[in-house]
C-alpha cells in the first residue's frame, strides 16, 4: 500500500510542477489567453458539488476571466507580478482561499467516518479525489490561475496530511498547534501505530521535499526573536492586550510598511538588514504571499548574503514572510501563521517584530529627497523603476500638500500621516476627470473608466497605490510626466 501512495503522488506531484518549469527548473512563462470556456466549471465536477459551491467557485473564474482578459496577450510572470505588487487581486485571493479551506474542511468531517482503515488509505483517496476533482482548474498554462491555486493546492494536501496523521505530526512538530486534532486513528494495536507513523514519515518526507514543507524555519524565526531583549520588552508591552486590539495595530503597522514600499524597493539589499543587539535581522520585499521576508541570524555576515539571494530563504537562516494583514507565516506554506504557534505571547511577538522593521524601515524613507524624485518626473526623465516612486511623492503632494525636499517638513505629529504614496479614490478620480476620463458601471465591484477610444477596469477601493495608478494611466494613453505635470 505505501508503494502504491507514495508513487502515485509522486507521479502527481510532478505532473503538477512539470507544468510550472522547464528542465533547468526555471519557472515557465505562457502568454495569457483569455477564454471564455475556463470561466464555468466542468459538468462533472458541478455534479460532485453543492448549487452554493458550484455558484461560488464559479464567481471566482469568472473573476479570472475577467483577470485574463485584462492581460491578454501578456506574458504570466509579467502580469503576475503585475497583480501582486497592486494588490489589485487580494480580494480573488482571499476568495479561493476561503472556498478551498471550506471544502477541505467539509471533506474531512465526512472523513471521520472512515476511521477504521488505515491512515495511508485514507490520505491516498482524499489526495487522489482532490487532484481528480481540481486538475482542470490547476492545469491551465496560459492563464492566471496558478497564481490564485498554487497556494490552496498546496494547503489542501498539506490540510490532509496533518489530519490523517495527527499524532505523528504532533511528534515531529512540537510547535505547531493542530487545527483538527480530533481526527486521529484508532491505535488498537502497538504494531500498527508503528506501521502508521512509518508511513506517515515516508510520507512526510516525500511531500515535504517535492511541496517544500519547511515548518523547521519558520518557528524557529519566532523562537529566536522572542529570545531577543529589545523585541521582547517590546512584546510585554502589549502581552496584556486583548487579540482583536492586537490584530488591528499590526494592520496599521502592515500598512506603513506597505506605504513606504515604492519609495524603499529596488535600494541595496545590504541596507536592509538592522541589527537588534543580540542578533541581525533581513528584509527582502516580496510578491505573492506577502509584502516581505523576513530572517535573523547571529552575524551581519550571514544575514547580508541571505538578503542578497535572488530569493530569500535558499540559505538555512530561520525565515518568515510579513502578510499583507501583519501577521507572519511561513515563507512556502502561508497557511502556517503566528496562529499556529504554541505560544501565549504569539501575536504580541508579532507585533514587536512589525513595529521594529517599521521604525527601522521609517529612517530610511524618512531621509528621501523627495525633490529630486520630483524634478525626475516633471522631466521625464526617470526609469520604469522610479515611475512608481514618482507616482507615490506625486500621491504624497495631493493628499498632504507639496513640501520642499523631505518628509519631516511636514508639521504633522503623527507618523502614519507622514507615510502616504496612495490615493483616496475620490482624489484619484477627480484627478482623472481633468484629462477627459469617465467612468460607467461594470462587473461586481468595479467601474469602467474611458478616455477616448481607451478604457481601463477600475476596482472600488478606498485608496489606489502607485502600482495600480501606474497600470491604469498606461491603459488610458497618460503618462506619468503628463499626470504630474497637470
Amino acid at each position: 500500500m505505501l508503494n502504491e501512495v507514495t508513487t502515485q503522488a509522486q507521479r502527481q506531484l510532478t505532473e503538477l510542477i512539470g507544468r510550472r518549469n522547464d528542465s533547468h527548473g526555471n519557472v515557465q512563462s505562457h502568454e495569457i489567453i483569455s477564454s471564455r470556456e475556463l470561466s464555468e466549471l466542468p459538468t462533472d465536477l458541478t455534479n460532485l458539488l453543492s448549487k452554493k459551491q458550484t455558484n461560488d467557485l464559479n464567481g471566482i473564474l469568472r473573476s479570472l476571466y475577467e483577470l485574463d482578459n485584462k492581460f491578454a496577450g501578456t506574458n504570466t510572470i509579467e502580469a503576475e507580478v503585475s497583480i501582486c505588487v497592486s494588490g489589485d487581486a487580494e480580494l480573488l485571493f482571499e476568495d479561493c482561499r476561503k472556498w478551498f479551506a471550506k471544502y477541505v474542511e467539509r471533506r474531512l468531517l465526512k472523513e471521520r467516518r472512515r476511521n477504521k482503515y488505515p491512515a495511508s488509505h485514507r490520505f491516498n483517496q482524499l489526495y487522489t479525489e482532490f487532484h481528480e476533482l481540481f486538475s482542470p482548474l490547476f492545469n491551465r498554462p496560459q492563464s492566471l490561475g496558478y497564481v490564485f491555486f498554487d497556494e490552496p493546492n498546496k494547503h489542501a494536501t498539506f490540510h490532509f496530511f496533518e489530519a490523517i496523521f495527527a499524532p505523528f505530526f504532533s511528534q515531529i512538530y512540537p510547535n505547531h498547534k493542530l487545527r483538527d486534532p480530533k481526527l486521529d486513528w484508532p491505535r488498537r494495536e502497538k504494531d500498527r501505530f508503528v506501521s502508521e507513523a512509518h508511513q506517515a514519515e515516508l510520507l512526510l518526507r516525500l511531500f515535504a521535499g517535492q511541496q517544500r514543507w519547511n515548518l523547521n524555519r519558520f518557528y524557529p524565526f519566532l523562537e529566536v526573536t522572542a529570545k531577543v531583549s529589545k523585541i521582547r520588552s517590546s512584546a510585554n508591552v502589549h502581552r496584556l492586550k486583548a487579540a482583536i486590539e492586537l490584530k488591528n495595530e499590526l494592520a496599521q503597522v502592515a500598512a506603513d510598511i506597505r506605504a513606504m514600499r515604492p519609495l524603499l524597493v529596488g535600494g541595496n539589499p545590504n541596507a536592509f538588514v538592522a541589527d537588534i543587539g543580540s542578533h541581525f535581522i533581513g528584509l527582502q520585499w516580496s510578491l505573492r504571499f506577502g509584502i516581505a521576508t523576513l530572517c535573523i541570524g547571529a552575524t551581519r555576515e550571514e544575514v547580508v548574503r541571505e538578503v542578497n539571494m535572488p530569493g530569500i530563504g535558499a540559505a538555512s537562516l530561520p525565515i518568515a514572510t510579513v502578510h499583507q494583514d501583519g501577521h507572519l507565516s511561513d515563507v512556502t506554506c502561508p497557511w502556517f501563521t503566528t496562529s499556529n504557534w504554541k505560544n501565549p505571547d504569539a501575536w504580541a511577538i508579532n507585533l514587536a517584530v512589525l513595529e521594529f522593521v517599521r521604525d527601522f524601515l521609517f529612517e530610511k524613507y524618512d531621509k528621501i529627497d523627495l525633490n529630486a524624485i520630483r524634478v525626475k518626473g516633471r522631466t521625464g526623465e526617470y526609469t520604469e523603476e522610479e515611475e512608481v516612486q514618482v507616482l507615490a511623492v506625486e500621491s504624497f503632494d495631493l493628499e498632504l500638500g507639496e513640501s520642499t525636499s523631505s518628509i519631516r517638513t511636514v508639521d504633522v505629529e503623527d507618523r502614519e500621516f507622514r507615510i502616504v504614496s496612495s490615493l483616496k479614490r475620490n482624489t484619484f478620480l477627480s484627478r482623472l476627470k481633468k484629462f477627459g476620463c469617465d467612468w460607467i458601471p461594470s462587473k461586481g465591484s468595479h467601474i469602467k473608466v474611458r478616455r477616448d477610444d481607451h478604457s481601463y477596469p477600475l476596482s472600488l477601493r478606498d485608496e489606489y497605490n502607485p502600482y495600480i495608478q501606474k497600470d491604469c494611466l498606461r491603459a488610458l494613453g497618460i503618462s506619468t510626466q503628463e499626470w504630474v505635470s497637470k
